[in-house]
């Protein structure tokens, strides 16, 4: 038995002699993601015509005036609400501010209506649900909906879970880096550290999200905002804070699926009743909340240390829905929803623009259409990251301005030879006589999961087969 024993020691001993060591980084390793920004210069002329389209959008905002929270009914059951915090838009509209055509008066123009949403609607306030960022009024400004609405509620319910609200200031720090106005963080600054404070340790509650920056790669950014806050204001002992709360993040975050089960475990999205049942059913099938609140530091980070495991994960979203990019486009799974909502399409966007740094061919021919009348922050965000992609990007020290590094633009995939469909108004046009309609659903239907499938039968997107993708397209332009 002794012998036993000694022998089961000595093999102990020798295995844990030649394990893998547990790694992690040092705060000067996570310097470059803390302190590093992201330029995009030399933008092509070919992106001219969607930063036209920005232009025209933002016009449409700022005509507008303050806007609602959106509300959207995710099935006849189900309904949550978007752009309800003030710093959302903020980000949002300052990352729309530094790719504005030169010269296009609209900018001048936002610059003044973010100055009077920020003072009107600031988001370094005091919290008010669960040590969170407070709502923007639902009832308040204009309506995004293309449809009119009923009833709203004034208030939200005490039990609304919200995102993780860590990253408003990264989202003030956008905003300081777009304008300038570093009066706003000196003025405010008792407000702002007051807001970190309430944040920093939140813990778990039963089902509230974790905060602190430590659980999810959008609350690392908040905690980088908050460093680069910190620096503005010379404060050192929030810089450090900051810093190393980022670190402790970062760390984490080296384990992708640990992230993504946090994301997951975390997620709770505002209804008018709250509590634990509020999330979006497909998104929720799918995990794609890991990408969520995605920043473009934490997705360098993502692709200098998980690109292999996010790639793995987001092959499973877009497998099981090859038409996550297309708005309210049917869904395959998620339980009880008939369609896809944001919470999918927008998270795999910005992953694939910031992490996998897909080129603007790709990025274009994702972007469909809007899913408000105006002011829709998720196709605005994706509509600046597909003007970024038309240019090069470098990263430089905030703290001395030097440009440190640049990538390589992304490689461009062609664009098809021929265009996808004789109909010059819709892809699934099958029989060319100009409209969708039911003798298209026949040869699609007659076609279907046929894998030689030409392009006037039933192939909408010419990958030469008929399947769920092609039904989409067909649904979608159902009547055109």
């Amino acid at each position: 038995m002794r012998k036993f024993i000694l022998i089961t020691v000595i093999i102990l001993f020798i295995s844990s002699a030649f394990q893998k060591p547990v790694y992690a980084l040092t705060q000067q390793e996570v310097d470059k993601y803390v302190w590093q920004k992201q330029v995009v210069t030399n933008i092509a002329p070919q992106a001219d015509p969607l930063r036209q389209e920005l232009s025209q959008k933002i016009q449409a905002m700022i005509n507008a005036g303050h806007l609602a929270p959106y509300r959207y009914n995710v099935n006849e059951n189900f309904v949550i609400y978007f752009w309800y915090h003030a710093g959302e838009p903020v980000y949002t509209l300052a990352e729309a501010y530094k790719y504005l055509p030169d010269g296009d008066p609209v900018k001048q123009s936002l610059r003044a209506y973010l100055t009077q949403e920020i003072t009107s609607y600031p988001p370094y306030v005091g919290t008010q649900v669960y040590n969170k960022a407070p709502w923007l009024p639902l009832q308040t400004g204009a309506r995004r909906e293309y449809h009119p609405l009923q009833t709203i509620p004034t208030t939200p319910n005490n039990l609304n879970q919200s995102h993780p609200m860590i990253q408003t200031f990264y989202h003030l720090w956008d905003y300081v880096d777009a304008t300038g106005d570093t009066t706003l963080v000196s003025s405010k600054w008792s407000q702002i550290i007051g807001l970190f404070d309430t944040l920093k340790n939140r813990g778990s509650v039963g089902w509230m999200d974790d905060g602190g920056c430590v659980t999810k790669y959008g609350d690392i950014a908040g905690c980088i905002g908050m460093a680069r806050l910190a620096y503005i204001v010379n404060n050192q002992n929030y810089i450090d804070q900051a810093s190393s709360r980022a670190l402790t993040g970062f760390n984490s975050g080296l384990d992708f699926n640990q992230f993504d089960t946090n994301s997951y475990n975390q997620a709770r999205y505002f209804t008018e009743e709250g509590g634990d049942d509020s999330r979006d059913p497909t998104s929720s099938q799918l995990r794609s909340y890991v990408y969520l609140n995605l920043f473009p530091e934490t997705a360098r980070f993502i692709k200098d240390n998980s690109v292999a495991a996010a790639q793995t994960h987001i092959d499973k979203i877009t497998q099981n829905i090859p038409t996550w990019y297309i708005t309210n486009s049917p869904a395959f799974v998620g339980g009880e929803t008939n369609r896809i909502t944001p919470l999918t399409s927008y998270p795999v966007f910005q992953a694939y623009a910031q992490i996998f740094r897909k080129d603007y061919n790709f990025l274009k021919n994702r972007l469909d259409v809007p899913l408000a009348k105006v002011g829709d922050l998720y196709y605005l965000q994706n509509l600046v990251s597909t003007i970024k992609a038309y240019g090069q990007t470098c990263w430089v020290d905030i703290r001395t301005s030097q440009q440190i590094s640049c990538e390589a633009a992304p490689s461009v995939s062609p664009l098809p030879s021929t265009i996808p469909s004789p109909s010059p108004f819709a892809t699934g046009d099958f029989d060319q006589s100009g409209q969708v309609n039911e003798v298209d659903a026949e040869l699609l239907i007659s076609n279907w999961l046929l894998s030689t499938c030409t392009t006037f039968s039933c192939d909408t997107n010419q990958d030469s087969k008929n399947n769920s993708l092609d039904f989409a397209w067909t649904f979608k332009e159902w009547g055109n």
